[in-house]
């Protein structure tokens, strides 16, 4: 709000996401909410919004907010959640060195929950900076170590739906 007056997040014809007036009431300012999957939306599920307007998709690249494409992508997933109050979030931790273990775990978490992008992450890690090589290693070992254990668990739901019905599943 600003002035005391209601405002609407909008879309312009440039694409620009911005604040209307609240006397708006156009296509400019409506959106549809999608997700990837059906049910109620929850903190943490991530969805698109869609300008009605302009049938785009609202990407947010670093600071800038623009609807550009109607693809669903890393770029337009947008996370509904509540910030805590900052009496609550902890302090920083100090810097250490993490071993490259270490970092393709983090690697591999911000790329199943989306902090980063798997196609910039691939640029970077097959880059020749220092330690690329080693950390592309370290995240392929932990990658396939994790696709080895979900296959291993579809294998014994399988065998287990096998033995309980005397014939395959």
């Amino acid at each position: 709000e600003s002035s005391g007056g209601e405002q609407r997040l909008g879309v312009t014809q440039k694409n620009e996401v911005k604040l209307f007036g609240g006397s708006s009431r156009g296509a400019e300012v409506l959106f549809a909410v999608q997700a990837d999957r059906p049910g109620p939306i929850m903190s943490g599920t991530p969805v698109y919004l869609k300008s009605v307007g302009l049938s785009r998709t609202i990407d947010v690249e670093g600071e800038a907010v623009r609807t550009r494409t109607q693809d669903r992508g890393t770029l337009q997933r947008i996370v509904v959640e509540k910030l805590p109050p900052t009496s609550e979030v902890p302090a920083a931790c100090p810097s250490i060195d993490l071993k490259g273990s270490e970092k393709a775990w983090l690697l591999r978490r911000g790329v199943q929950h989306a902090l980063a992008d798997k196609q910039q992450m691939a640029k970077f890690l097959s880059g020749h900076r220092p330690h690329c090589r080693e950390l592309l290693k370290e995240y392929s070992k932990l990658w396939e170590a994790e696709w080895r254990q979900g296959w291993s668990s579809v294998l014994s739901a399988a065998d287990a739906a096998e033995d309980s019905t005397g014939s395959p599943a």
